[in-house]
């Protein structure tokens, strides 16, 4: 069937397709950046609101309930954080299926005209999340689940990079196991961290070392603690094995901002734009902390659990050889339509070509309000009220935000 390139139909659907490409992307990343505002500002239910409109978006209903699951726990409403990160799981689950309109969007120009596809680390982080989530209500036995859930996850997947992500979810795993008083599933999740990190090369978290030599030592694994003992030399086996004690985790800052990276050139003969995008990130580096907690008289150190910022860099680093193939096809793909649109109309051949660059921009779509670190800090508990010291709460700098949430056991 031929196409009529010069009907007035086919012009309005150059412009409509342009329309929504770039009033999607810049909208949705708009209001993220906004409501990341109202989050430093501690107005989060003007956060909720400023997103609200992706709710009802096909293209952007995951990013809504990714981003206001996160959104959710700052007001310390956690039950409607954890349906919403329910929601968002649902939409993961059910998009793994290969479906007609999923082939059909990517022949599509532009990667913004497509739904968010969560990342392999947003679905990791989701059960991250909700185990955060039912510690804190102390529904240990839900948290139970989702650390069960999680492991089925990875199994199914088979070997996958995860850039440390993996290593840190496991780690909570032992920590619900913990407080369920399940030492032998603790210390079996404690020993999958350890692995999952030691095999992306990412430095473990002093906790994860502390709770090794002392799962070891009190399941009378003596050849192990002894390993562990030798191996982490700095770890108090003596003072982090009490029956009771806190742990303190901390969300600090937000992760590097996605924006696009353009290369754009004239074809030196026929004189059509030639425009290639891909994401890069905008670096927003947290400093490191130097903080402590004091409970009455004794100080323990605050020290970092987990660095999510590197995480999506090298997630980035992994996917951008398929992404610079997937642009260099599209404008491929688009430069045959133009040369073949230039039979019928030269006119609207340029029209398209620049419809096409346009298009062509970068889909820098992302769970943009995820914490760029996590610290942990474990304690013995205490009925008293936990003072922390300002370093960490009060840290300078617009971008700099924290949370504390407390998970105890005993």
């Amino acid at each position: 069937m031929e196409i009529d390139f010069s009907s007035k139909r086919w012009i309005s659907f150059l412009g409509l397709l342009l329309i929504i490409s770039q009033l999607q992307g810049c909208a949705s990343q708009a209001k993220l950046a906004q409501a990341e505002n109202y989050l430093v500002m501690e107005a989060p239910k003007k956060a909720l609101a400023s997103i609200e409109s992706l709710k009802t978006s096909s293209f952007d209903r995951l990013l809504y309930w990714l981003n206001a699951g996160v959104i959710y726990r700052y007001d310390k409403n956690y039950q409607s954080s954890i349906e919403s990160f329910a929601q968002a799981k649902a939409i993961i689950l059910g998009s793994e299926a290969t479906s007609i309109t999923g082939t059909l969007s990517s022949l599509t120009l532009s990667e913004n005209t497509k739904a968010y596809q969560a990342t392999p680390i947003d679905t990791l982080l989701i059960f991250v999340y909700q185990m955060l989530n039912f510690l804190e209500i102390h529904d240990f036995e839900s948290a139970r689940v989702e650390a069960m859930q999680l492991d089925a996850y990875l199994k199914r997947l088979g070997t996958h990079q995860y850039f440390g992500v993996e290593g840190f979810a496991r780690y909570l795993s032992g920590v619900v196991f913990q407080g369920l008083d399940e030492i032998d599933n603790a210390y079996i999740a404690f020993k999958q961290s350890l692995k999952a990190f030691e095999i992306e090369g990412i430095t473990i978290p002093n906790d994860l070392a502390h709770q090794l030599v002392c799962l070891a030592k009190t399941l009378s694994i003596d050849e192990e603690f002894k390993t562990f003992k030798e191996r982490f030399q700095g770890a108090d086996s003596a003072r982090l094995c009490a029956t009771q004690e806190s742990l303190l985790v901390y969300h600090v800052g937000f992760v590097p901002r996605l924006v696009p990276n353009s290369i754009t050139a004239l074809h030196p003969d026929e004189g059509y734009i030639l425009h290639i995008s891909v994401p890069k990130l905008l670096d927003r580096s947290v400093p490191a902390i130097d903080s402590v907690l004091k409970v009455n008289d004794d100080a323990y150190a605050i020290q970092l659990g987990f660095d999510l910022s590197m995480a999506i860099e090298r997630q980035l680093d992994d996917q951008l050889p398929s992404m610079r193939a997937k642009a260099i096809s599209r404008l491929i793909a688009s430069q045959v339509v133009v040369n073949k649109t230039e039979e019928q109309s030269e006119i609207l051949a340029h029209v398209f070509n620049l419809a096409a660059s346009v298009l062509q921009t970068a889909d820098t779509r992302q769970w943009s309000l995820l914490p760029a670190e996590f610290y942990l800090v474990r304690v013995p508990w205490h009925q008293e009220s936990i003072h922390v010291s300002d370093e960490l709460l009060q840290p300078p700098g617009n971008d700099r935000l924290s949370v504390q949430s407390i998970y105890w056991h005993g």
